[in-house]
């Protein structure tokens, strides 16, 4: 499979693969996994870092190195940086509503009420970035019909299957 789609990117062909050894470390499914690593845990620096990085936050490491040396890199700060403020806002209502929403309705709440989604569609290869990002929101309401399962729960089990398919 990797060698097809090695050579349809050359090419420059789109496509979209609907299964593929790699989707836990496509960077979209790893950027909602640190959203919500940092919503089951706002003390986690690895996680703020990746979420501030990603394309949910646009921030460069030049920013990201201020707010660190500023005392500021934590969502509870208030940062001098605008976008960074504004960032840090959307992820303690993200935060607060964590605790109340079930993981699907969560994953709804990042993908379809932030700029999540459409920040996405600037990706090289768009239509796989999509596709992924659907098919991250379908695990996750596999998992859920399995049985409702909190955050943390989720984030155990993902890692898991991450850890798995990686051994593949």
């Amino acid at each position: 499979l990797d060698i097809l789609t090695d050579k349809l990117k050359r090419f420059d062909i789109k496509f979209t693969v609907e299964e593929t050894k790699k989707f836990y470390t496509a960077q979209e499914v790893l950027d909602l996994i640190n959203i919500l690593k940092l919503l089951n845990d706002p003390k986690d620096k690895t996680a703020l870092l990746g979420v501030l990085r990603s394309p949910f936050a646009l921030l460069t490491d030049g920013e990201i190195l201020t707010l660190s040396k500023n005392n500021q890199f934590n969502i509870f700060a208030a940062p001098t940086n605008p976008r960074a403020a504004q960032i840090y806002k959307m992820l303690k209502e993200l935060y607060y509503k964590a605790g109340r929403l079930c993981v699907e309705d969560l994953i709804n709440e990042i993908i379809y009420n932030t700029d999540f989604l459409m920040l996405q569609t600037l990706a090289a290869q768009k239509e796989q970035t999509i596709a992924n990002i659907f098919k991250f929101i379908s695990v996750v309401r596999k998992m859920h019909a399995q049985g409702a399962l909190n955050l943390g729960q989720f984030l155990f089990y993902a890692q898991k299957y991450s850890k798995d398919q990686n051994k593949e």
